[in-house]
């Protein structure tokens, strides 16, 4: 019997496509796959033993459910959705001290050598387990080889803040905040920025659709889409909220992206698509430093205009070429170990498949086919427990856009096109 690898899939909308491509070269490599989120991750391995579990985060599971797993001889390894440089605090959180025995881990992929040698060091890790291949949504990126023919201006929003997936008023973080901590600023400053920058967004759609250009908004995977029917009912049939499972896919449709600036750049830039900034609109902005920092980085990978019209002007000129940077090149490089000559994906399924080799996967014959039926009915449970909470239809919606499901959700056209082209 196929051995079983479990794949972890933390947000839908960020990391779906990328997984299930990791996946579909497991299946090439002869293992049966399972692609879980968070309402079924916990409950599958609570009545099944896979082989090999892959997580995005060692915290995805309880420190007992993590131990537990392992002790029944699955190899569990952890799989990086948020990279980390130059951040002690944060990647100290990412893999909190104490938190298991790290020694356990069969091993953990990371985005940059700057954290394989933190982890090796802080964590004690053997440095033979800790692999520094970059992001696997990079994987996913396709350069853009020429210009849109028909113009789309795409919106990035990153307005979770504000707008928050599940419903839960802002008083209810506000609440939670000690407004004495300086370490919290950034939520304020977070929360002024993103207002004046939807204020802004907002009157550029009107200008845009009133040229009779469309417009394509991007919600972030942790915002409430239905809000933006708001948005919808005011300007129209040329303003399209995107339905897509994968930011590549909504940026091969898209001429330019326009946006608050924000890591979320990233993709954009690695595919060649123009970047426009209201940064330099903006008159609300960062006080701490280590968000400055991070901003400015990322402010290198758009223009920069100072007033909306001259936003507008840069978002219809259809000869608009994105900004190369030398200095942004180089903190990629440092961050998501860009110029690897193994692709992630390929990395991880080289790493685990030699792993197994040496482990001598013991057996589960009987067991294994169980899994995939398993999972599904877990999905199914999952979506009549939704179902049957008060507010069930916002349930069902934000488990459709935030955890994966085997009964909701299917790979796309698109999907299988990277797959070929990929070859994977």
């Amino acid at each position: 019997m196929k051995p079983v690898v479990v794949i972890h899939v933390d947000s839908f909308r960020r990391e779906y496509v990328s997984s299930w491509l990791l996946g579909q070269k497991f299946k090439q490599a002869g293992y049966r796959v399972i692609l879980t989120s968070r309402t079924s991750t916990t409950y599958l391995f609570r009545v099944f033993t896979p082989d090999i579990v892959i997580l995005s985060h060692v915290f995805t599971l309880s420190a007992a459910e993590l131990t537990g797993l392992i002790t029944r001889d699955v190899k569990v390894y952890i799989n990086e959705v948020e990279g980390v440089i130059d951040d002690e605090a944060c990647i100290a959180s990412t893999y909190p001290a104490g938190y298991i025995n790290y020694e356990l881990l069969a091993g953990i992929f990371v985005w940059s050598q700057w954290s394989r040698d933190w982890l090796i060091e802080y964590r004690n890790i053997d440095p033979q387990r800790v692999h520094a291949i970059g992001s696997i949504r990079n994987s996913v990126v396709i350069k853009r080889k020429e210009s849109k023919s028909v113009l789309v201006v795409g919106i990035l929003s990153r307005f979770e803040l504000i707008n928050t997936f599940d419903g839960r008023h802002n008083f209810e973080n506000l609440l939670a905040i000690d407004p004495e901590n300086e370490a919290m600023r950034w939520y304020y400053d977070r929360c002024a920025i993103d207002a004046e920058a939807f204020s802004i967004i907002s009157k550029m759609i009107g200008i845009l659709t009133a040229k009779g250009i469309a417009v394509s908004l991007r919600p972030h995977p942790n915002e409430n889409v239905s809000s933006y029917w708001l948005l919808k009912h005011k300007f129209g049939p040329l303003f399209s909220i995107d339905p897509s499972y994968d930011l590549t896919e909504w940026l091969s449709n898209v001429s330019v992206v326009m946006g608050p600036t924000s890591s979320a750049y990233t993709e954009a830039y690695l595919a060649r698509v123009p970047i426009v900034s209201t940064q330099g609109i903006q008159n609300c902005h960062y006080s701490g430093e280590d968000r400055i920092k991070i901003i400015s980085a990322f402010s290198q990978a758009a223009y920069m205009p100072n007033t909306v019209n001259d936003a507008i002007q840069l978002c219809v000129n259809p000869l608009l070429q994105p900004i190369d940077s030398a200095a942004l090149n180089a903190y990629f490089e440092s961050f998501y170990s860009i110029s690897n000559k193994t692709d992630p994906i390929n990395a991880i399924i080289s790493t685990v498949v030699s792993d197994a080799e040496s482990y001598h996967l013991p057996e589960r014959a009987v067991y294994r086919w169980l899994g995939p039926v398993l999972k599904y009915w877990i999905d199914v449970a999952s979506l009549c427990r939704a179902a049957l909470t008060r507010n069930a239809l916002m349930s069902l919606r934000n488990m459709k856009q935030y955890n994966f499901s085997a009964v909701l959700h299917r790979p796309s056209a698109y999907m299988r096109k990277i797959e070929g082209e990929k070859s994977i």
